[in-house]
């Protein structure tokens, strides 16, 4: 009799999973499942001082440090950057804005020092405004200029520093005020 019931355990057994296993005979009704990938490499560049305001000095030529700059692009593909500046004219604060109030922004430069790339061989920056390695400073104005670029082969970090020099030569005493724009593209 045990072989028997044993038998028969394993006869409702194997019908039991056969029942529980779909099949094409006895699949009804569908699902769909919406997939979603990037061919390619989205990610963000974006550029960004550390925290601080700028004050210059000196006597004829002002000058002083930006805080420290970072380029940060997470696209992980192979392509380029460029970062620009750009400066206001700088104003005469507490005075209404004339031409004896106002040192024009094409009286400012910028220029960096070497470019520290975070991990080698992901960009090469070419730094032509780089004074400590035989650069010239770019002269500044209200309409943005290449400042440096990058040709990049994966997500990078670049940071540097910059110093902003402006020729007060003629100008009035005071306090002056502008803003000096570093972006990338």
């Amino acid at each position: 009799m045990r072989k028997s019931l044993a038998l028969a355990v394993a006869t409702v057994s194997a019908l039991g999973v056969g029942a529980l296993v779909p099949t094409a005979a006895n699949a009804s009704g569908s699902t769909n499942q919406t997939v979603t990938f990037t061919v390619g490499t989205p990610g963000l560049l974006t550029i960004a001082n550390a925290t601080g305001t700028t004050v210059l000095t000196g006597t004829t030529t002002m000058s002083g440090a930006i805080p420290l700059t970072t380029v940060t692009d997470t696209r992980t593909s192979a392509g380029n950057w460029t970062v620009s500046a750009s400066s206001t004219d700088f104003t005469l604060v507490g005075v209404a804005v004339s031409a004896g109030s106002t040192i024009t922004a094409s009286h400012a430069t910028l220029e960096t020092d070497g470019p520290v790339v975070a991990v080698p061989g992901t960009a090469t920056v070419t730094d032509a405004h780089n004074t400590s390695a035989s650069g010239t400073p770019l002269a500044l104005s209200t309409t943005a200029a290449t400042l440096m670029t990058a040709a990049t082969t994966n997500a990078n970090v670049v940071t540097y520093n910059a110093t902003v020099k402006v020729d007060t030569t003629g100008a009035a005493n005071g306090l002056y005020t502008g803003t000096v724009t570093q972006s990338v593209a």
